[in-house]
């Protein structure tokens, strides 16, 4: 989180809370549905399972949250 927020404790304190809440209770994606993970693919719904065409590249990252998200890896 350091990358993106190194001196906004509020947004690092934000994001923790709002990551925890959508994984472990609402059980939704990290990310918006329908937002572009790259160029032409997106976060998408389908019969009320979640899929992520981005989860199988950034999984495998240390620090990724992707292992918490109920996305299912599509690509």
């Amino acid at each position: 989180m350091d990358e993106y927020a190194s001196y906004q404790r509020d947004l690092k304190e934000y994001t923790r809370i709002i990551s925890t809440y959508l994984a472990f209770i609402a059980k939704e994606p990290l990310h918006p549905l329908g937002m572009y993970v790259n160029e032409n693919q997106k976060i998408f719904e389908n019969d009320g399972v979640y899929y992520c065409p981005a989860k199988s590249k950034h999984i495998v990252e240390e620090m990724s949250l992707c292992k918490y998200c109920v996305c299912r890896a599509n690509g």
